[in-house]
């Protein structure tokens, strides 16, 4: 975790004063969401000296964690179409990769033949990454909260986690899932509502 994090760091320390340089200070441009990748982090690649071979490394890179993050989640899809419909693994893996490939398409098409067209004044990357991201997140987070607290009840997690090692922090778990960590999604799922609309 502290790795990731200070990877994490370093990178808006170098990203942020980037763009807003190269975007002449235009405060906005730092909220641009996946516009800041493919559109504004390209223009700075193209200015530096070397910037064709770093820009190249840096989506190669990009495009592989993509690849990983998206296996990971296209195995849950995969594995319910196999027990819902009683389809063969190669079978779902091909749908679920075209159903994803299709998809996809809408949102590179959003800024390119398709990009006088917007929801809510987004291009259709933008929008999608509000909806996943600003409303998704919160209200499965705020589900999941519910169904742990109140509806299966926090000592089967209690259980599951002392199989492997002694839970010493059960009181401070119950008090954050019930109540704390929902009111903190309830909060963050408003003002990203208000903030953004």
């Amino acid at each position: 975790e502290i790795f990731d994090t200070l990877v994490a760091f370093l990178a808006g320390l170098i990203i942020v004063p980037a763009v807003f340089v190269f975007s002449g200070g235009d405060r906005s441009a730092l909220n641009a969401g996946p516009k800041l990748m493919f559109v504004t982090l390209p223009n700075v690649f193209d200015s530096m000296s070397g910037g064709q071979i770093v820009g190249t490394v840096f989506f190669v890179l990009v495009a592989l964690a993509a690849l990983t993050s998206s296996i990971s989640l296209m195995e849950t899809v995969v594995s319910i179409m196999c027990e819902r419909f009683k389809l063969k693994r190669v079978t779902s893996c091909l749908i679920v990769i075209v159903f994803s490939f299709l998809l996809g398409m809408v949102s590179i098409f959003g800024y390119s033949i398709w990009s006088d067209f917007t929801i809510f004044k987004m291009q259709m990357l933008d929008f999608f990454d509000f909806v996943s991201n600003n409303i998704m997140m919160p209200v499965v987070a705020l589900m999941t909260c519910i169904l742990i607290g109140f509806v299966v009840k926090a000592k089967y997690i209690e259980d599951e986690i002392e199989l492997n090692a002694k839970f010493k922090s059960r009181t401070l778990y119950r008090i954050m899932i019930k109540y704390i960590c929902p009111a903190c999604m309830i909060v963050i799922l408003l003002s990203s509502l208000f903030i953004s609309l």
